[in-house]
């Protein structure tokens, strides 16, 4: 009677788990795969970080691209300031 219901249980828990490559390693290779993803990390984490390149823009693009911050922090300031109710 126990042993059939430690059956039911470890088919049921089997059905919920979807087996994949590590399910099917030993123990060796598991202890590689490991080792291995490991260094992985550790040589990404090592890697020098290349600075992003921005396309080079012209005077006019500068001059619309600095307005239009201006412009949004502007109507950012106004929104403040009329929450506290100074003009």
């Amino acid at each position: 009677m126990v042993e059939a219901t430690t059956d039911a249980v470890a088919e049921e828990t089997t059905h919920k788990h979807r087996k994949t490559v590590l399910d099917y390693l030993s123990e060796e290779d598991y202890a590689r795969y490991s080792e291995l993803m490991t260094k992985a990390a550790e040589a990404k984490a090592a890697a020098p970080k290349t600075p992003r390149k921005f396309k080079e823009r012209t005077p006019e693009q500068q001059k619309a691209a600095l307005l239009a911050r201006m412009q949004k922090a502007q109507a950012q300031l106004d929104a403040l300031l009329a929450a506290e109710g100074i003009e």
